[in-house]
């Protein structure tokens, strides 16, 4: 008697006396940008600012779909009550959904230096040293409701040699002999581009906004707040109008632990987004920063026991 070859498939680990596959860890995904891009162009001599953004994709996926579950049923809910649907019209229509596929396990990351490593997209390694900065992240759990990022920078002096092109460079991340209760896997970013060309011989208020704002980024990763102030200051002398270099002063003025310049900066960021944009919604983001500076600069009071 012949079997069939997806039979016999199944037949061989068992007639070799092999053991099932080991279960794989729950994907973990890595948003990687450079300056806040995917892709950047840059001169010899300015700095590089890689951002590495952790998430539980999986758990994150399933969260939002079991949201938009819930939101479903609400608005049949809704409809039933309002007598545009009929209970049994409502019923059948969520039987018709996919359920919501179940929420993975918690991923707990330590994103420590000696777990990442950088190539091209050739497997080669990039013609820079980037490192690590900023204080060390503690082991984090990942649940799909929360992000853990960690900065890279790479020294003006490191791109100074760096032949003109274009470079695919990607960020990995190896889990391999954590502790137990870490994840064990591997995994890659996507890629980033830099493209680096000579330096324009008269560069226009636009390119001279863009090295300053690589600058701010390197020198505020490193704490060098004075040179952070400069850097915003120069922006705004090749952009008045810009609202991120007004940001990126507020950031340089809070490292410098002035906190009401820090506010005043963010304020005229905030007047400035509002100039350009009448009507317009206010960043909620923007917002946000004006409120925690203002709470820190003056605590709101305590609530009153009855």
């Amino acid at each position: 008697m012949r079997c069939a070859p997806a039979v016999l498939a199944a037949l061989v680990p068992l007639v070799a006396g092999a053991q099932p596959a080991a279960e794989q860890p729950v994907p973990l995904g890595i948003s990687l940008g450079v300056s806040d891009e995917t892709e950047l162009t840059i001169a010899p001599g300015t700095p590089l600012t890689f951002t590495a953004e952790f998430e539980n994709s999986a758990a994150a996926d399933a969260l939002a779909a079991a949201q938009v579950a819930e939101a479903t049923k609400a608005q049949l809910d809704a409809a039933v009550a309002a007598g545009d649907r009929s209970r049994e019209e409502a019923d059948a229509e969520l039987a018709r959904l996919d359920a919501p596929p179940a929420v993975p396990a918690a991923i707990t990351i330590h994103p420590v230096a000696d777990r990442f490593s950088w190539a091209l997209a050739d497997g080669s390694a990039p013609p820079w040293q980037a490192m690590l900065v900023g204080p060390e992240v503690p082991a984090a759990a990942l649940d799909g409701t929360q992000t853990v990022a960690v900065t890279f920078v790479v020294a003006p002096e490191a791109t100074q040699a760096v032949a003109p092109g274009e470079y695919r460079v990607h960020l990995h991340y190896s889990g391999e002999g954590a502790p137990a209760g870490e994840w064990t896997g591997s995994t890659d970013s996507d890629e980033v581009v830099v493209t680096v060309e000579a330096a324009p011989a008269a560069p226009t208020p636009e390119q001279q906004w863009e090295q300053g704002y690589s600058f701010s980024l390197y020198h505020l990763a490193v704490a060098d707040f004075t040179a952070a102030t400069a850097d915003a200051q120069a922006m705004l002398t090749a952009q008045p109008d810009s609202v991120l270099a007004r940001v990126q002063l507020g950031r340089a003025k809070e490292g410098q632990h002035d906190l009401a310049g820090a506010r005043a900066a963010y304020e005229d960021a905030l007047e400035q987004d509002l100039k350009q944009d009448p009507g317009g919604e206010p960043p909620i983001w923007l917002e946000r920063e004006i409120r925690r500076v203002s709470e820190l600069i003056a605590p709101p009071p305590a609530p009153q026991n009855p």
